[in-house]
C-alpha cells in the first residue's frame, strides 16, 4: 500500500467496497468475512457511512481491510502513518499489529521513527541500497548502546558524562539516566531527553553490518 489513499470507490461504503471486491476474488463466505474485516481493523462505526465522507486515515483502514479480506500473507505499506493526526496513527498502528498478530507479514518503510518503533519487531535500515543494521530493536538497542540519555548544556563542564561540544560558553555534554543525579544542577541552562533508538541510530550514522 503507497503512501496516500487506497484504490476504493469513494461513492460507495466500507461494507460494499468489501463486498464488491470479494465478489471479484471469488471469497466464501463472504458475508462473514466482511465482518471479521471490518471488525480487525476497527470500522464497525463507519462501515455504512459513504468512503467520500471518511477521514484520511480512515480510507487507509479500509484499504487494509481489504487486504484482510485477500488474505494477504504479505503487506507492504509504504508510510504508514503519513498524514495521519494522533488519533488516525495509533489506530492504525493497533490494526497493522492486530493483523501481524494472524500470522502475516508486515513489511513497513517509512521515516516517522516513533511510529516505527511502536509497531516493528524487527527493523533493518538501509544505506546506499544495502542493509547495513538488521534485528530486533531492543537487541540493537543493546548491541549498539542506544539507551534513553541526557544531553545537557551547562554553564560549568559537568563531572559525569561525555562532553560532545562547547557552544556560546556552555558545555554541550551528554549524561546517561544513572549519572543525571550527580550534575551540578546549578549548572544546567538546558536539557533534552534523547530517547528515539532509531532516530539516534540514523544520526549518530551507525554503519554495523551483522
Amino acid at each position: 500500500m503507497k503512501e496516500g489513499q487506497p484504490s476504493l470507490y469513494e461513492f460507495m461504503t466500507p461494507r460494499q467496497n468489501l463486498r464488491y471486491f470479494g465478489h471479484l476474488l471469488g471469497i466464501s463466505n463472504l458475508k462473514e468475512r466482511v465482518e471479521e474485516a471490518l471488525e480487525l481493523t476497527g470500522l464497525q462505526v463507519q462501515a455504512d457511512k459513504p468512503v467520500l465522507q471518511l477521514s484520511f486515515g480512515t480510507k487507509r483502514r479500509v484499504g487494509l481491510a481489504l487486504a484482510y479480506l485477500k488474505e494477504a500473507p504479505v503487506l507492504l505499506m509504504d508510510e504508514a502513518s503519513a498524514g495521519l493526526d494522533v488519533r488516525s496513527v495509533a489506530e492504525m498502528r493497533n490494526t497493522i499489529r492486530r493483523y501481524a498478530s494472524l500470522g502475516r507479514a508486515v513489511l513497513l518503510t517509512g521515516h516517522e521513527m516513533g511510529f516505527l518503533e511502536a509497531v516493528c519487531d524487527c527493523i533493518a535500515v538501509l544505506h546506499a541500497g544495502r542493509i547495513v543494521v538488521e534485528g530486533r530493536l531492543a537487541e540493537l538497542v543493546q548491541r549498539l548502546g542506544l539507551q534513553p540519555y541526557l544531553e545537557v548544556w551547562c554553564e560549568d563542564q559537568p563531572a559525569v558524562g561525555e562532553v560532545l561540544s562547547v557552544e556560546a560558553g556552555l558545555f554541550r555534554t551528554k549524561v546517561s539516566l544513572g549519572q543525571a543525579g550527580h550534575l551540578n544542577w546549578g549548572s544546567v541552562r538546558h536539557l533534552r531527553l534523547q530517547q528515539s533508538p532509531l532516530e539516534r541510530l540514523l544520526q549518530e550514522d551507525v554503519h554495523v553490518e551483522g
